[in-house]
């Protein structure tokens, strides 16, 4: 919560002069700002981080903020609770259902989720991108897509001569290895995205091991076509070089990860025809 409130401040400080979007027959001339929760679950963290917007920008903004979950006997029940906690929980309501059906009219400020399972962490994500979110803050959880790439590339396309088999033969480091290609590929796809991206542990591993998250702020100009294509190229490497063709988030927002078979990268051409390089 400390970390995603200070990106919070952030962004919302900067917008305190931007032109409200309320509509004339409000009665406080505030400007609406978006906060929206996927897979919120009993909304721990909804309930902490509307409490400490409308404590801290209440007076210049409208926060409404709106949790999702698929769940709605639970989403009937975090609704009444946040009914009972008083005024400034008025702005707060929690929503059933899927994170590709959640109908939030226009754009958005803030855009966070956090364990969502596997892919829903990309569906959430391109959520956010989609609506123009100033943050995206997710702690992705399951990384269960690339990891099955990365076992048909090492031992099939490879035939066991890939550099990482005395990596990947131990379930541990496979998992490991997959949490950092897959959320190595999404900071890579949120920087084309136009947004400043930062990767770090937010709580301790003694806490749990899904202690990764991914903060992403709006940049506000966007980056030149010289540099996007530059990313392009290392995200394509990235991909390359451990065999994922298809990413969840690469596909929702159009970009190739894969190169032909009959073009081995350097590394591939080197291991052929060289074999591992010896100790």
């Amino acid at each position: 919560v400390a970390n995603l409130v200070k990106k919070s401040k952030i962004v919302v400080d900067s917008q305190q002069d931007t032109e409200t979007t309320r509509t004339p027959t409000d009665s406080i001339n505030k400007r609406l700002y978006k906060v929206v929760d996927m897979g919120c679950g009993r909304g721990y963290l909804t309930f902490a981080l509307h409490s400490h917007l409308v404590q801290h920008y209440g007076e210049e903004l409208d926060i409404q903020s709106r949790g999702v979950d698929v769940r709605p006997k639970l989403m009937k029940e975090v609704n009444s609770i946040a009914r009972e906690l008083g005024q400034d929980f008025e702005g707060l309501n929690f929503l059933t259902g899927t994170i590709e059906n959640t109908a939030i009219q226009d754009n958005i400020d803030i855009l966070i989720a956090l364990h969502a399972c596997d892919t829903a962490t990309d569906d959430s994500i391109f959520y956010g991108i989609k609506k123009n979110a100033n943050i995206i803050v997710v702690a992705p959880c399951c990384h269960k897509e690339v990891r099955s790439y990365l076992d048909v590339h090492i031992g099939k396309k490879m035939n066991n001569q890939h550099p990482y088999i005395d990596l990947l033969r131990h379930n541990i480091y496979k998992e490991r290895i997959s949490e950092t290609i897959t959320d190595s590929i999404r900071a890579l796809l949120l920087e084309i995205a136009d947004y400043d991206v930062s990767v770090f542990e937010f709580i301790g591993g003694e806490h749990t091991s899904k202690n990764v998250m991914i903060t992403a702020v709006k940049r506000t100009r966007a980056r030149t076509k010289q540099q996007k294509e530059g990313l392009r190229k290392r995200l394509t490497s990235l991909a390359d070089l451990h065999g994922i063709q298809r990413q969840k988030l690469a596909v929702y927002l159009g970009e190739a990860l894969d190169v032909p078979d009959e073009t081995p990268t350097r590394i591939e051409q080197n291991i052929r025809t060289q074999g591992l390089p010896s100790i």
